[in-house]
């Protein structure tokens, strides 16, 4: 009689043990959430003092007019709004990556400075950015949320990108911390050999003409201008926008490598399938190259 007892003592403990042990979380049990995706800086302002931090001043927009800065949503006005979550019948939120981002601007396709509002230029994947959270960086407020999530029934994804992180080109160049710790940047790495940022010396640029002259089948729109790389005002270059294969389609683009920094006159013209040459009137389009990235122009036929 006492073998069973045994046995049936084991088969007790190991229920008690599984019990108290972690689930594994699997695609199917977010089958019948009602998930609601947040970017945290877009949400809602639920702490003033956290919207122009000191290590990164200058990054937030409080007119909330500039798309490309901060407007000042933080973890604590999402915890704010958990229980209007709930009402609405959301089961699961899932945040913007809350992690430490970049403390500068950076500029996009055209030149304008942006900010890492979004949470995809990551610096410190161990810290709290502090325009979401408080000034030291800490875990607190970000704890605090996912608690009232829970308390509301709630639970909290988390958007975790580690593909993503500092530019190498511009703002802090790279820099990435390990809680706090400097670890390197792309123009010095202590465990490699250090780097210099070089200046392009061409840069990529897409030229776009909207209503060119009416044109027939056969026709060609050619880009020229005062540069070598855009055929030094040749009417014979093959750096074309085209070639036309339909009448009056109205817009036409074509990218070319131009010298970076530099400001370039340049024109579209039409080239006749019979090879007469039809210049647009007006003076010379004009453009400064960047000097780094990519650019963009687009301009009118002018008639």
């Amino acid at each position: 009689m006492r073998k069973p007892t045994r046995s049936l003592f084991a088969f007790l403990l190991l229920v008690l043990i599984v019990g108290y042990l972690p689930q594994r979380v699997t695609a199917s049990d977010f089958k019948r959430e009602v998930v609601y995706q947040i970017i945290t800086d877009r949400f809602f302002d639920g702490n003033a003092a956290n919207n122009n931090p000191s290590q990164s001043a200058g990054l937030y927009d409080a007119t909330k007019t500039n798309w490309r800065a901060y407007w000042g949503g933080d973890l604590q006005g999402v915890q704010q709004k958990m229980s209007y979550l709930a009402g609405l019948g959301i089961t699961a939120i899932w945040i913007s990556p809350p992690v430490d981002n970049l403390n500068a601007n950076i500029p996009d396709g055209s030149g304008n400075p942006t900010a890492s509002y979004h949470g995809y230029l990551a610096r410190d994947f161990k810290r709290i950015e502090e325009h979401f959270g408080n000034p030291a960086n800490t875990w607190a407020d970000f704890d605090a949320l996912v608690t009232a999530a829970h308390q509301n029934g709630i639970k909290v994804i988390v958007d975790f990108a580690p593909n993503h992180s500092t530019m190498d080109i511009a703002g802090e160049f790279g820099s990435l911390y390990d809680n706090g710790t400097f670890l390197g940047k792309y123009t010095s790495d202590s465990n490699g050999s250090p780097y210099t940022v070089l200046t392009a010396k061409l840069i990529p640029v897409t030229f776009t003409v909207n209503n060119a002259s009416p044109t027939q089948t056969g026709d060609y729109i050619f880009l020229t201008g005062n540069t070598v790389e855009l055929g030094a005002w040749s009417t014979t270059w093959d750096s074309a926008v085209g070639p036309m294969l339909t009448p009056n389609y109205p817009n036409w683009f074509i990218t070319a490598s131009v010298p970076a920094g530099q400001t370039i006159q340049f024109k579209f013209i039409k080239l006749a399938s019979g090879g007469a040459v039809t210049w647009e009137s007006g003076s010379n389009h004009t453009y400064t190259v960047p000097t780094s990235g990519t650019g963009f122009v687009n301009v009118n036929w002018q008639y």
